[in-house]
């Protein structure tokens, strides 16, 4: 049994335990030659459902049981935690590292004699912790996420003066977020803006960076970017990391964006034995500023590259992968592989017409289950609102579809439902149904809540996106970290009890003319702030009780102290009015702490450190977490990297998939057909796409053709059925 693996980044190689088995069995030819080739460039294209990640793997165990190189000198660096995390357990297991064995966690790199293997964002972490110091930032400085950056932007822009009524602080963020990922500074983007909007952008920009080195924080942009700055500015700073890290391999090259790009070509500048891993087919998130052109002119940044295809297939049935195959290669700019399979077994996909987005959904379920005469209706539905608040599924029926229904049938001219479906025998988290755009789920659930069928949805409210998560996590970095200010406000509006924003705004002038923490100008309120003695006293107790958990902090394991503090600060006994809505809330918590406790041999900063950093740098699948026996919904883009033994494609229509928006720029079309291509190559057995003769969708019903990807389908390799 291996333990403890995620605090496990590094491996000790001079505790391998030897055995009979080869690192090279269970790989395919293609597999074991990509694994063997050591020594240079390598480039691995690998189809969907391949093995990168076991090749990956087994190249990580090979390097250092067989070649005998240093564990020290091996970096791997994923998208997700979780993809770091599987790559780890069969590392583990590849080398037989015993529990005994186990090597303490330290975010010190200089420490670690193990193979490093996390994400782009957490390994940065680690390098600035240690050398932002160069940049003027402390080690302890906090990491914004997309809430924490959004308050920071608003408050630039309220510095500005420019109304968040009148220009989006949203629109504001992307702009500044596509900036940094082009490595482009403040002083570089106001050279390039064009336009009003960007001229505006521009001025933020400034700001909002000034307000995180007030604050002593980074953004998730900053981490990466802030790296790349290091290595140009330092070249002799550069050349001990690029000593350290002789080997790098990098999972899903194709997702790189010029940052990501630019990161990676300076660390394997000196040695060149760089192995990436992707797919040039799957490169779906151009809109975010990835550049799939980076893996595809690797083999002219690399003119010594040896590339390796992997094209067996692993996953899907070979009708599947026909259809696959077929659509992917009608675009042009590409790598040419085919993919392939053992397994020659299963039906041929299934493109189905329906009239609209109703009966969409009911033919998804229809293929799900059976029709029967209706006995009794699904009572322990629970649907998930975006406030996090838990409904019994007959009340939504009765509060939302009740008054809507009998009007709808009779709008459509339908009967009253005489039967129901059933799921007897059916696993229905074995099934997913993928769409387009969020606002096609609607119709969806609305059938789903009908028949009362559990579902999920992938890209609504996440764990720690709900308020009361938001709020302890926000006391937790002020306690660590009491130059974080928009984790400060968010403290005050909470538990801050009689200190208001005229308080607040002249402890913030003070903090800045003194040079002063805030914490420090709070304490001594009484001769620093103008205010009332009775208010000055508040502002007294609240800065000595931050400096009492900061006490408290040193000796108390990580799980107790989120007790201590919301005890001490007054948190819980907000909550504990017995409602229940704040139970759940109290019972997040709760939950929060089964997540701190796998820190609890940390005691003290060390462990709340190494807390928020796990927290700060989860994605969103890596947060997402099943719950019991569910129908999944999400977007294409969200499926990327998993696998059905069911899909479902919805709105295979013109305008939907591929998105009006890409219709008249041929790059981005085809983008939108390797959207299509993931789609279909997340399923293992079964295989649906389906489509409307007309869509009510943007407040508008729509008479769709059908979408060209699937119009384009030779009948061999699909069967095709209108309902």
């Amino acid at each position: 049994m291996y333990l403890n693996l995620d605090m496990l980044v590094f491996l000790p190689a001079h505790r391998i335990i030897q055995c009979d088995m080869s690192i090279l069995d269970g790989l395919n030819e293609n597999q074991q030659r990509a694994v063997q080739h050591v020594d240079g460039p390598v480039l691995v294209l690998a189809g969907a459902g391949s093995g990168k990640t076991r090749t990956l793997a087994h190249r990580i165990a090979y390097i250092i049981s067989e070649k005998k190189k240093s564990s020290s000198s091996v970096l791997a660096v994923t998208f997700t935690n979780k993809a770091a995390q599987e790559m780890r357990e069969r590392v583990v297991k590849l080398l037989r590292i015993p529990v005994r064995s186990m090597p303490r966690f330290t975010t010190d790199l200089d420490q670690q004699i193990f193979p490093v293997m996390g994400t782009f964002h957490s390994i940065s972490v680690r390098i600035l912790r240690k050398e932002g110091g160069l940049l003027g930032y402390k080690p302890d400085y906090a990491i914004y996420d997309e809430h924490d950056q959004k308050a920071a932007i608003k408050q630039a822009m309220d510095e500005l003066g420019i109304s968040p009524k009148e220009i989006n602080p949203q629109n504001i963020a992307w702009m500044i977020s596509s900036a940094k990922n082009k490595l482009l500074t403040p002083v570089d983007y106001a050279g390039k803006a064009d336009g009003f909007l960007e001229e505006i952008a521009s001025r933020v920009y400034q700001s909002y960076q000034d307000i995180l080195r007030r604050h002593q924080a980074m953004d998730f942009d900053d981490l990466i970017m802030n790296v790349v700055g290091l290595f140009e500015t330092y070249p002799d700073l550069l050349e001990r990391y690029q000593d350290r890290f002789q080997y790098i391999l990098i999972d899903e090259y194709q997702d790189t964006n010029t940052a990501q790009y630019r990161w990676v070509s300076l660390l394997a500048k000196k040695n060149q034995n760089i192995f990436v891993v992707g797919d040039d087919w799957q490169a779906i998130y151009g809109w975010r500023g990835a550049d799939f052109h980076n893996i595809l002119n690797f083999e002219k940044e690399y003119p010594k590259v040896k590339v390796f295809y992997l094209e067996q297939n692993y996953r899907s049935t070979q009708p599947i992968l026909d259809l696959g195959n077929f659509i992917i290669k009608q675009n042009t700019h590409q790598k040419d592989k085919t993919l392939w399979t053992e397994n020659h077994s299963g039906d041929k996909p299934r493109i189905i017409e329906v009239e609209d987005e109703w009966r969409e959904g009911e033919c998804i379920l229809n293929a799900l289950g059976k029709k029967r005469k209706k006995e009794s209706a699904f009572d322990d539905i629970v649907y998930e609102y975006d406030d996090g608040k838990r409904v019994a599924g007959m009340s939504i029926l009765e509060r939302i579809m009740q008054e809507q229904r009998a009007k709808k049938d009779q709008e459509r001219g339908w009967e009253k439902r005489s039967y129901d479906i059933d799921f007897s025998g059916v696993t229905l988290s074995d099934s997913v149904v993928l769409y387009r755009t969020n606002a096609q789920s609607r119709a969806l659930e609305e059938v789903l809540l009908t028949f009362g069928v559990p579902y999920r949805i992938i890209g609504g409210l996440k764990f720690y996106d709900r308020k009361e998560i938001k709020d302890m996590l926000a006391l937790l970095r002020f306690v660590y970290n009491q130059d974080d200010l928009v984790s400060f406000d968010r403290v005050i509006d909470v538990v801050g009890e009689g200190i208001g924003p005229k308080t607040i705004s002249m402890v913030r002038q003070c903090s800045r003319t003194r040079g002063l923490p805030v914490i420090e100008v709070m304490k001594n309120a009484v001769e620093f702030i103008d205010v009332s003695d009775a208010r000055a006293q508040k502002l007294v107790a609240f800065g000595e009780m931050i400096e009492d958990l900061l006490v408290r902090l040193e000796d108390t394991g990580l799980d107790d102290f989120i007790d201590i503090v919301g005890k001490r600060t007054g948190y819980f006994s907000l909550l504990n009015d017995g409602s229940p809505e704040n139970q759940a809330r109290l019972e997040n918590i709760a939950e929060l702490k089964t997540v701190a406790k796998k820190f609890r041999q940390e005691k003290g900063v060390q462990g709340l450190s190494l807390f928020l950093e796990e927290v700060a740098l989860l994605t969103d699948l890596d947060r997402e977490d099943a719950r019991g026996d569910q129908l999944t919904l999400m977007t294409l883009h969200s499926a990327k990297g998993l696998e059905f033994k069911t899909v479902f494609v919805a709105g295979c229509e013109e305008g939907l998939l591929p998105h009006s928006n890409s219709m008249m720029r041929p790059e981005e079309l085809e983008e939108e057909r390797r959207l299509c291509y993931v789609g279909i190559t997340r399923a293992k057995e079964n295989l649906y796409l389906t489509h409307t003769r007309q869509r009510t969708i943007f407040g508008k019903t729509m008479v769709n053709l059908p979408s060209q990807f699937i119009a384009d389908m030779p009948d061999e390799l699909v069967e095709r059925i209108i309902l």
